[in-house]
């Protein structure tokens, strides 16, 4: 079934109302394994432009909880989101959502202390920390305000920790 869906979003991309049903499938506690939640994330392909409401349930379902998505299925989502950021309705929706997800840095910062001691579990947060910079660094080079706070500060601390 997730072939034939992914199959078809590829083809023809995804009407707006079932795009919205795959967005709730993915972002919020299913049945489905990594591997198939991967397939689906990597053919969300919208027929349209993409809506704020999209953007904002993907960047709620990110973070720390038992109600939220494994940390490679958030790093997929935030790589979708820097995907699709040329095809979104409304492009400042990030920048409204730019504090929620700097937040999310110093949530990882933390879980670095606490799982030290699993290598996989640190490199899968390490590869989230990446892309949640990498999508800071879009917003802020597209914004021409100041009141961002320089994600490469972090990046460059983050390169330290690891050094």
């Amino acid at each position: 079934m997730i072939d034939i869906i992914a199959s078809k979003a590829y083809e023809h991309g995804l009407a707006q109302d079932t795009f919205e049903e795959l967005v709730d499938i993915i972002t919020q506690p299913n049945e489905l394994d990594l591997g198939s939640v991967a397939t689906l994330i990597k053919n969300l392909y919208p027929a349209d432009t993409v809506a704020d409401e999209i953007v904002v349930r993907v960047v709620g379902s990110l973070g720390h909880g038992k109600a939220k998505a494994a940390f490679p299925v958030q790093a997929a989502l935030l790589r979708w989101l820097i995907m699709v950021y040329g095809i979104l309705e409304n492009q400042k929706i990030l920048s409204q959502l730019y504090s929620i997800l700097f937040n999310l840095l110093e949530t990882i910062a933390i879980r670095f202390d606490h799982v030290h001691c699993f290598a996989r579990n640190l490199l899968t947060l390490l590869g989230l920390l990446c892309v949640i910079c990498s999508l800071l660094l879009r917003v802020e080079n597209m914004s021409d305000h100041s009141e961002f706070r320089c994600c490469r500060i972090n990046h460059s601390r983050l390169c330290e920790y690891f050094t």
